[in-house]
């Protein structure tokens, strides 16, 4: 009844619902938008497109790719955010929030340019399933191919390193083999985004935020509770590091701690990943509305904010917390992304952290 590269004004009216009018909610639940909009961690390889819905039994494209429309949002936690961040403000200072304002920005531009777009207001064939298939209606097929053979293959790199983040963290904390638990991450993350499409992707990304922030939350009131001294004076110790300076007002184009050279920076990568990445972008096409994802959206830029300072004041703390417990301090030569799992598995006592 309807040809898949028709002009909307050539589609004749169905006389059932579509699948997206079927399931279309217009509020989402705000709790799970909240949850789903803090979550991110990439699975090895991307979401597949091809899965399995549970409900039905059924193998599906478009089911897997968008669930049933009932709402979620890209994220913006990942365990790369929760083993790096908390090392960097170790290390050096939370110049790392520099980062948020362009990101910001670049959030505000997809929801005002893009977003429209790929649920239907300016593609010829109505709402997409991916970004690609916008950018094939819009260009063609080879520019769809193009940006998909990309996608791929930023993507097999950059999930590897989300992948092997991870992978580390686990393997300090537990003293596993690195290689093993790699391949076990890979082999439960392939799983349950085969047989559960894009349904398992978002529920486990609401699971991991809540793991995530609970893990950062306990190990900040511990630092609290154990460092001694006040929380004022704690802070002052910090301060008097340079631990809490954040802004660089520095022109030169050349210093990459630059908040102006970060703010453009971030503008462009973030409208970038958001718009054309695929396993970004599926996220918000997971909402039953335009309104649904722009709020998504928006509401992701917004948590996004004490989120980065959280993370930041974890490493702070661990900083104050080592001027009184040296013994716990990780040796000077260790990478940035092992600071934090190393704090976890020497100086946390067991039940807090992860």
């Amino acid at each position: 009844r309807v040809s898949h590269y028709a002009p909307l004004d050539s589609v004749e009216a169905l006389p059932y619902p579509t699948r997206f009018e079927r399931f279309a909610e217009p509020n989402a639940p705000w709790v799970f938008s909240i949850f789903s909009s803090l979550a991110y961690i990439s699975p090895p390889s991307s979401p597949s497109a091809f899965g399995r819905d549970v409900a039905s039994g059924a193998w599906t494209t478009t089911s897997s790719a968008v669930g049933d429309n009932r709402g979620a949002s890209s994220g913006c936690l990942s365990a790369l955010t929760f083993v790096s961040v908390p090392g960097r403000s170790y290390l050096t200072d939370c110049h790392y929030l520099q980062y948020y304002f362009g990101s910001f920005i670049g959030r505000l531009l997809i929801v005002w340019l893009l977003l429209p777009a790929f649920y239907g207001s300016h593609a010829r064939a109505g709402r997409v399933t991916t970004a690609y298939e916008y950018l094939g209606h819009r260009f063609g097929p080879w520019t769809r191919t193009t940006t998909s053979l990309f996608f791929f293959a930023s993507r097999i790199m950059g999930s590897g390193l989300r992948l092997l983040v991870a992978a580390i963290a686990i393997s300090v904390i537990f003293n596993w083999p690195l290689p093993w638990v790699v391949a076990g991450t890979v082999i439960v993350a392939v799983g349950y985004t085969t047989f559960g499409g894009i349904k398992a992707i978002i529920w486990t990304d609401a699971l991991q935020a809540l793991v995530f922030l609970g893990g950062a939350v306990a190990v900040l009131v511990y630092l609290f509770a154990t460092t001694p001294g006040t929380i004022a004076a704690n802070l002052a110790t910090a301060a008097d590091a340079g631990k809490l300076n954040v802004f660089t007002w520095d022109a030169d184009p050349n210093n990459d701690r630059s908040f102006w050279v970060l703010l453009i920076y971030n503008i462009f990568i973030t409208a970038a990943v958001f718009g054309t990445d695929q396993d970004f972008t599926q996220r918000m096409l997971t909402c039953s509305n335009l309104k649904g994802g722009q709020r998504s959206l928006i509401m992701n830029a917004i948590v996004g904010f004490p989120v980065v300072i959280l993370f930041l004041m974890v490493g702070v703390m661990m900083y104050v917390f080592g001027q009184a417990h040296a013994e716990f301090n990780p040796p000077p030569d260790m990478a940035q992304d092992r600071v934090f799992p190393f704090f976890i598995a020497n100086a946390l006592p067991t039940g807090w952290g992860i």
